[in-house]
């Protein structure tokens, strides 16, 4: 087939002509901006959750004050990167929040534009568009991108990281295991998240990976390496300042003690950090916001942590009521938003469970072609490793949103039996597809 004869027949088939490409950058851009654009105009002031505790980190940050909370005391709580963000915003732009949400929109921009060329040596044309469709429209993006949070940074870097291990894993190159490892350190250092991520991936391409070669034990070595490499000056300075080689306290103990508790769930209808608080006193009566202010954090947390397992060790004897746990926090984490209104939680719902299911059916297609099986071991690893993070502590949806852009890849490929290319053959590279 000539895709210049006949470029209707490629965009459903086959690679797109060079003409066509130039058209669905423009396409991706456009679908990206407009509603994000809209949504900010509609709520421009919108802060909400953790932001007025990270504009008072980077209001320091910008006074050359540090790194620190109300009175001047070293932060121990909040990851350093998107702070660092906010900062150099404030002291480019002053207090005005519209710029870090302009700023934001321009990550989902960039983002969506990388992940197009992936999809663009995979999958069809037909396909590539659905994927920025899904991407411009998807509720919890549009969401948190005009929010003050750490998710659009961290979706960001976790994306061109995804794309850099795909980059890596069918080139073979030690540039790209290096780069991916950066993009992955620069994750945990905007929310510790995905920390463990980089790990299970090198385990798992050693363990699994066969086609069409696997990446040697030195240049997974080298991945990780760089990964630690990018981590060790903020553990470094944790060290220094409150004696934990540590990148962040925060949440790693509280989500995991706040999932392993029943109690947390006894009221659907009672938003979940009202329940956590609620519980938080009763099992440690003296834990208040100080905690924050000092280098206690790291010992609360690890009590927060303690206090889950001993939840778990107990769930353990009671196998009915950890599996009536285990499946209420499953199913809660497709739908379960902050905001915790029926309305929400349905229209998320109604969004993720057939993104989900084509997902499943996506993973089981790429598996089965040699070409496409590393792609559909990354995406499972992906979306497993921050579906069971949800599932395992806080059931909250926002917490698999790093994730989404890889659901977007797996469901375009199990939505129909055209968006897989029929010539998808060639390797993934860092250059553009039409080079």
């Amino acid at each position: 087939m000539n895709c210049d004869q006949q470029p209707t027949a490629c965009f459903w088939k086959k690679q797109l002509p060079p003409q066509w490409r130039r058209h669905i950058y423009l396409f991706a851009v456009v679908s990206v901006l407009l509603p994000r654009l809209l949504f900010l105009a509609i709520a421009p002031n919108r802060i909400g959750g953790n932001g007025p505790e990270f504009i008072h980190v980077a209001e320091n940050l910008a006074n050359s004050k540090g790194f620190a909370l109300e009175g001047g005391t070293p932060d121990a709580y909040n990851s350093p990167l998107y702070i660092f963000f906010l900062a150099a915003s404030r002291k480019v732009f002053g207090s005005q929040l519209i710029p870090v949400k302009l700023f934001q929109i321009g990550f989902d921009v960039v983002l969506v534009l990388v992940l197009m060329r992936l999809c663009l040596r995979f999958f069809s044309g037909v396909a590539t568009a659905l994927f920025v469709l899904l991407f411009s429209f998807h509720p919890l993006l549009l969401y948190y991108t005009t929010y003050i949070a750490e998710e659009p940074l961290l979706i960001l870097f976790v994306g061109l990281g995804f794309f850099a291990i795909c980059a890596a894993v069918y080139q073979g190159r030690y540039r790209y295991f290096g780069l991916a490892g950066v993009l992955f350190g620069m994750a945990s250092l905007t929310k510790g998240t995905p920390i463990a991520l980089p790990f299970l991936i090198a385990g798992s391409l050693w363990l699994f990976h066969r086609q069409p070669k696997r990446p040697t034990a030195l240049s997974l070595l080298f991945f990780l390496l760089t990964y630690a490499a990018t981590l060790s000056p903020w553990a470094l300075r944790n060290y220094t300042l409150f004696g934990y080689f540590s990148l962040t306290a925060k949440g790693f103990g509280k989500a995991f003690y706040w999932g392993s508790d029943p109690r947390m769930f006894a009221e659907p209808s009672t938003p979940i950090w009202v329940s956590g608080h609620k519980v938080q006193k009763e099992d440690f009566p003296g834990d208040t916001e100080e905690r924050k202010l000092n280098s206690l954090v790291f010992k609360r947390e690890k009590q927060y942590y303690d206090q889950g397992v001993k939840n778990y060790q107990k769930l353990l004897k009671q196998p009915g009521a950890l599996l009536k746990l285990l499946v209420l926090k499953a199913t809660r984490s497709l739908y379960a938003t902050e905001a915790n209104r029926l309305a929400a939680n349905l229209a998320v719902l109604a969004v993720q469970l057939p993104l989900i299911v084509f997902g499943a059916i996506g993973i089981v297609r790429l598996f089965r072609r040699d070409v496409t099986r590393p792609l559909a071991l990354l995406l499972l690893i992906y979306m497993g490793y921050f579906y069971l993070a949800v599932t395992v502590g806080l059931p909250m949806v926002r917490y698999f949103a790093p994730a989404l852009p890889m659901l977007f890849i797996a469901a375009m490929a199990g939505i129909s039996r055209l968006t897989v290319r029929e010539d998808a053959a060639m390797p993934v590279s860092l250059q553009s597809p039409h080079r």
